[in-house]
């Protein structure tokens, strides 16, 4: 199989994913089942047909509109399927490359981590539009984080029982749950004192927790900093425009923890430097 032929697959089977995650952000929210009923518009209620359904290339042919009573589709539901698109091809390129065949262990580190990245793109969406993060997303996700990283010991770079790799792993992978929902817990509380009113909703601390899971405990500490610093721009500029100081959190938590995926040797390699720069100044 030649690289672009298997960039390709990848990048179609994010469309197919994609296409999934549009179905979990519209029923999540509503507390409806995500495998009934089949695919139908939300307005007349006529199941999509097959041909209706072909990810991005749908939206273009209908128009953005329901064959059947012409209700718009919204442009989200393009933007999803291309962007989960995206992300499997960015992400596996990032991960291993497409020069040569990847090892089992790094097959297994991409599955995680994509249905992490796709578990931040559906919390994203879902917190935008309704200010909740369903705990179907966080909860399973911290679970599947810990157990994964003692299965797949290559999840973290932290390296703290050098004799025990998978121990090492799910020590940081447990570390990081603590200490990413850990912090955001006490910011809201020490919010809720001090403004008395809720500062930080519980499902961000659940997010937290998924993704310290996955992350481990140093990167985590980088995605809480990186967060706040998205957050705060997004909320300055929001209210300079609007007036509304109201945002929702999770958001800047994703693309903080994605970006931090991305880049996660590089994040890793910085945080390193700036401990044993501290080491050597305590000297």
């Amino acid at each position: 199989m030649t690289p672009a032929f298997f960039g390709l697959a990848v990048f179609l089977f994010g469309l197919i994913v994609g296409s999934f995650l549009n179905v979990c952000i519209y029923r999540l929210p509503r507390e409806e089942s995500l495998l009934y009923p089949p695919s139908h518009c939300p307005k007349c209620y006529q199941p999509i047909r097959p041909d209706d359904n072909i990810p991005v290339i749908s939206w273009f042919l209908l128009r953005g509109r329901c064959r059947s009573c012409g209700e718009r589709i919204s442009l989200v539901y393009p933007a999803v399927e291309f962007a989960t698109a995206v992300l499997f091809l960015a992400y596996y390129w990032r991960l291993v490359g497409f020069a040569y065949a990847p090892t089992p262990q790094y097959i297994g580190i991409y599955a995680v981590h994509m249905a992490f990245l796709c578990a931040l793109l559906v919390s994203t969406v879902i917190d935008f539009r309704f200010y909740i993060i369903p705990d179907e997303i966080s909860v399973p996700g911290a679970v599947i984080g810990i157990l994964a990283s003692f299965a797949l010991p290559d999840m973290h770079s932290s390296v703290i029982l050098r004799s025990h790799p998978h121990v090492s792993s799910l020590i940081a992978s447990l570390l990081g749950a603590a200490v990413g929902a850990g912090i955001i817990y006490g910011i809201g509380v020490a919010g809720k004192l001090i403004l008395r009113k809720e500062a930080m909703g519980f499902g961000d601390v659940k997010l937290m927790a998924m993704i310290g899971g996955i992350l481990g405990w140093e990167l985590t500490v980088f995605v809480l900093l990186l967060s706040a610093l998205l957050g705060t721009v997004y909320g300055l500029i929001q209210m300079a425009f609007t007036g509304d100081n109201k945002i929702p959190y999770g958001p800047f938590l994703s693309i903080a923890a994605a970006v931090t995926l991305f880049f996660r040797s590089e994040v890793g390699g910085f945080i390193t430097s700036v401990i044993l720069s501290y080491r050597l100044l305590l000297r």
